[in-house]
């Protein structure tokens, strides 16, 4: 096939296909280690977010009770879980900052990755009235 003109495609010397290839394919690897790494970053930040609402859903299930501590340094070891306030008094609210360790050693790894999660407290139980045998006439 030939270019403008009738004039025959100049023939590219194999040394020129080896130097752009040179070129093109380090940079094509970090952008898919790059897309590597910030997929495994979103999946291990869903991964933190359950684990919160686990911890949530615990000291929520348990009102008053402090041993969510344990649950919290089970679920999310290394990470920094506080209870904040939700501004309802039957909300217990989370937030947990983990450091998120990267695969790839190139990026993003000790980023600070934080989550919340809320749960709705359980209610306290109601007292059921015993029933009392009625007197008969």
């Amino acid at each position: 096939m030939g270019c403008r003109w009738g004039h025959p495609e100049p023939r590219r010397s194999r040394g020129q296909v080896f130097a752009e290839l040179a070129l093109a394919l380090p940079v094509l690897l970090f952008g898919a280690l790059g897309l590597l790494e910030a997929g495994l970053l979103i999946g291990s930040r869903d991964q933190q977010a359950r684990l919160t609402q686990v911890v949530a859903d615990y000291a929520a299930a348990r009102p008053g009770d402090s041993s969510w501590h344990a649950v919290a340094a089970h679920e999310l070891p290394g990470c920094d879980v506080q209870v904040i306030d939700s501004g309802h008094p039957d909300i217990v609210a989370f937030h947990a900052t983990c450091p998120y360790h990267s695969v790839t050693r190139l990026a993003f790894d000790g980023l600070p990755v934080s989550t919340e999660a809320s749960a709705a407290a359980a209610p306290a139980p109601t007292p059921t009235p015993t029933p009392t045998a009625a007197p008969t006439p």
